[in-house]
């Protein structure tokens, strides 16, 4: 079957910032969902599919009619992944309080300025989910775009986006707790760099006993660069071609950014990002990567 890039016809409109986990046969997708920007936005909506291009709506994990208007997590709902360890399923998501949005911004605020990272927890992927209200990173800054890894010994980080770069940390998954100091693994970019303006969306993988993280910047529009480490904490290495994926406004995809990774049925390594040119929504964009993941422009179809 050929995968086509960006896929407007997945069945469930437009999507950011997709992430893929493949469980029990089947392949499950969340993301950030319209309205993404300003207006209602329903919550965090998983997605299930049995081949990768036709999706179909699974469930509501995070309802935003079931939270509190005035708790912190209240709307928006950007960035959500899915993790499973252990038998539970988490769902991490980026949320803000609208009405403290609003009076922040009538004040000369950042409307965006108390977005935070959030958590669900499950024991079903179908739900129900239990949101807990307080942000997973207490520091008093905005932070976004969680990514929970679990590193073959068990052991779960956190990674997450602030203003001056993503930082990572112990976690630990009973609690739903970050444990130890904060290590800053990716630092924006200096000025004229790609990167500079600011980072996100993380993911990490591990291959070859190496952790490679990726993310995103928007600063020139939105691409993936990757960085890599010999160790989950340690010092990460950005890569000398970033960004990894880059249209650089050319071709059919001209804005593509905040991958995710997961494994074909074939059993090779993918990304999964969101993609499309002016004038179109956002869409679901799949291509296999091998690593060290080599630069180059978003792929446009593939065979699965």
């Amino acid at each position: 079957m050929k995968i086509t890039n960006p896929n407007f016809n997945t069945g469930i409109g437009a999507i950011r910032d997709p992430m893929i986990i493949s469980y029990g046969g089947r392949y499950y997708m969340t993301g950030t969902s319209p309205q993404f920007w300003r207006g209602e936005n329903p919550g965090v909506r998983i997605f299930v599919s049995d081949d990768l291009s036709h999706w179909e709506f699974f469930t509501l994990a995070v309802d935003s009619a079931k939270i509190a208007s005035d708790a912190p997590c209240s709307d928006r709902f950007w960035a959500p992944e899915l993790f499973i360890h252990s038998g539970r399923f988490y769902v991490t998501f980026n949320a803000m309080n609208e009405k403290e949005a609003e009076e922040r911004e009538k004040s000369g605020g950042n409307f965006y300025g108390g977005m935070r990272s959030f958590i669900a927890v499950s024991d079903s992927i179908g739900g129900p989910y239990t949101v807990k209200p307080e942000p997973l990173v207490n520091s008093g800054i905005l932070t976004n775009d969680a990514h929970l890894f679990a590193d073959t010994d068990g052991r779960v980080y956190l990674f997450y986006a602030t203003d001056f770069g993503i930082f990572a940390r112990g976690f630990d998954i009973e609690s739903l707790c970050v444990t130890g100091n904060a290590h800053l693994i990716v630092p924006k970019g200096k000025v004229g760099e790609w990167d500079s303006i600011g980072v996100e969306g993380s993911f990490v993988v591990k291959r070859g006993g190496r952790y490679y993280h990726w993310y995103s910047s928007w600063t020139r529009g939105y691409e993936m660069g990757c960085a890599v480490s010999d160790s989950v904490l340690g010092t990460y290495e950005k890569c000398a071609g970033n960004p990894v994926i880059s249209s650089g406004g050319q071709g059919k995809i001209k804005y593509c950014g905040h991958n995710s990774c997961f494994t074909l049925p074939d059993g090779r390594d993918a990304v999964a990002y969101h993609g499309n040119g002016d004038g179109e929504p956002e869409s679901l964009c799949i291509e296999p990567v091998v690593y060290p993941p080599v630069p180059h422009a978003p792929a446009e179809a593939f065979e699965m």
